[in-house]
């Protein structure tokens, strides 16, 4: 379980970075579109609909990035709360897995099917599997973690419960 929130934490952290950057570039890729397109205009080249098409595709890519920054964040909760074995950081954790299966049956029907699309199903599809195994699901029920002895660690309750 500590494992699990660890890479929580790591990859909630890597999808933070990523989502940043993918918000940057969008908004570098629309600028840098619009300035090629007064720079082409200047020129007496025709331009027609490449300001509409860096604008759309800069604009997809910094939503994109939003949505990862979202899940990101959503995903270091989790890590918290699987640390701290509360029922909430259960289900944080497979919201996020439900979110990036979504995400990902979306990029296969959109872009196809490569290694990327493979290694973002991985890790989520791990979460759910887990989190909905009877064991997983008794160590971060409510009553269990209301009525847990001091005395005993978060880990102890685990063991117990599996």
């Amino acid at each position: 379980m500590t494992v699990i929130g660890i890479l929580n934490f790591v990859f909630g952290g890597l999808g933070c970075v990523g989502s940043l950057l993918l918000i940057l570039g969008g908004g570098a890729f629309a600028f840098l579109g619009s300035a090629m397109e007064e720079a082409a205009a200047a020129e007496g080249m025709s331009t027609e609909g490449f300001a509409e098409a860096a604008g759309t595709g800069g604009a997809m890519f910094m939503l994109l990035g939003l949505v990862g920054l979202v899940l990101g964040v959503l995903l270091i909760v989790a890590g918290v709360g699987v640390m701290k074995v509360r029922p909430w950081g259960r289900t944080c954790s497979l919201a996020y897995a439900g979110s990036k299966i979504i995400m990902g049956i979306g990029a296969v029907i959109i872009g196809g099917f490569g290694f990327v699309t493979i290694m973002g199903f991985v890790y989520p599809v791990v979460l759910g599997v887990l989190f909905t195994r009877p064991a997983w699901k008794a160590a971060f029920s409510a009553e269990t973690a209301t009525t847990s002895d001091t005395t005993t660690g978060d880990q102890d309750q685990f063991q117990a419960a599996a």
